[in-house]
Formats: structure tokens, C-alpha cells, sequence
């Protein structure tokens, strides 16, 4: 609607969206779709949690298995900060607080490399 808030405008936008609503309440009855559910049945979601459990501990999913290993990652550390140089991260860290203490809208997406 933008900055077209006058009364007229603000009374068509409503009643085009009663039309709208009208045509989807006759088109779902025409074509036999239920209306939305109102209520959620929690008794449901957690008869389906308990289920998921009891499936995911039964495979036990962590259990370490030596040699094991998914092909495309033959040699993925268990922790992905094994992966991270601290001192390549605690000098980015510093320069990146300069950037923001200086101009934090000039430095904005500059991370990502991207221009501003």
C-alpha cells in the first residue's frame, strides 16, 4: 500500500481481501478441502517424539565405530574447531572491531567480501 494510506485506499485494500477471502473459502468448499485446523494436538506431536526416540536410540548414532567414516570425508575431525587457526581467528576479530569502532556502516558486508 505504501505511503497511499488515504481512507479510500485503506477501504478497498479491505474489501478486496474479503473478496479474496470469499472466492478461497468457495473454491475449498467446491473442491473438498478440509479448513485449516485451529488447534494443534500436542498428544500427537509427542506420541511422534517419543517414537523418533526410541528409533534414534535403538541405531545409537554416536556410538564411535573405529575405521568408520562417510566417504566423501575421509578424515572429518570429531570437533570442527580442530579445523580453526586461533590466531588467523583472534586477528580477525581484532581488525573487524577496529572496522566497526571506526565506521560501522561503512564496514558493514565487508566480511563476506562484498561492496559497499
Amino acid at each position: 500500500m505504501g505511503a497511499q494510506k488515504t481512507f479510500q485506499a485503506v477501504k478497498g485494500a479491505i474489501t478486496a481481501a474479503c473478496g479474496l477471502r470469499n472466492i478461497e473459502e468457495n473454491y475449498d468448499e467446491e473442491t473438498g478441502v478440509p479448513p485449516p485446523s485451529a488447534m494443534h494436538s500436542y498428544l500427537t506431536a509427542e506420541k511422534d517424539q517419543k517414537y523418533t526416540i526410541s528409533i534414534v536410540c535403538g541405531l545409537k548414532p554416536f556410538k564411535e565405530i573405529p575405521g568408520r567414516h562417510h566417504i566423501t570425508f575421509p578424515h572429518l575431525p570429531k570437533s570442527p574447531f580442530d579445523l580453526v587457526d586461533i590466531q588467523i581467528l583472534e586477528e580477525w576479530m581484532k581488525t573487524s572491531k577496529q572496522k566497526l569502532t571506526r565506521d560501522p556502516d561503512k564496514s558493514r558486508g565487508k566480511c563476506c567480501g562484498a561492496s559497499t
